[in-house]
């Protein structure tokens, strides 16, 4: 069967988009503003006062009904100690139902490499449980140096709470 040369490249570029919009070929890690860091950052830049940006603060306000009023905080310590206050319970338990609770954790952060990108991991003192912030860095610009990302639910549905450090 000969397929016309013009009908073989329309076919060529349609598999092309299909293949690289699967759920399993992480796209925007590809072109998106932000990747993932593949190298060891520097302790010293993740030391300090992190919070959830501005689009992070609407979607769980218009999701849950979260206050916002008061700041979801996240702070690294030098000691290797952390405290994350305010972060709605409903993500932290990975419930499906929004609501207005919010948990705290503290305990324990170490910097962790999981095939070939880094990742923070927050070993809780109070209730066991390991949250794990992906690390990403800026594509195209130098500021912020990073942002902290707590993926919520499936990877696949491109929801997440962005800290970005306090000045």
């Amino acid at each position: 069967m000969h397929i016309p040369h013009k009908c073989r490249s329309i076919l060529t570029i349609f598999v092309a988009l299909f293949v690289l919009t699967a759920c399993n070929f992480p796209l925007d890690e590809s072109v998106g503003p932000y990747r993932m860091v593949e190298h060891r950052p520097d302790r010293a830049d993740l030391l300090g006062t992190w919070t959830i940006d501005s689009p992070t603060m609407k979607f769980i306000k218009s999701r849950g009904g979260f206050d916002v009023s008061r700041p979801t905080r996240l702070v690294l310590r030098d000691d290797d100690s952390f405290v994350l206050t305010r972060i709605p319970a409903w993500i932290a338990s990975g419930r499906s139902e929004p609501d207005d609770a919010s948990m705290d954790f503290e305990g324990r952060w170490n910097l962790d490499e999981m095939d070939g990108y880094w990742r923070i991991i927050l070993n809780d003192s109070t209730s066991n449980s390991k949250p794990q912030l992906s690390l990403r860095e800026p594509r195209y610009r130098s500021t912020p140096k990073y942002m902290l990302l707590i993926i919520i639910g499936d990877p696949d549905s491109r929801e997440s709470m962005i800290f970005l450090k306090d000045r």
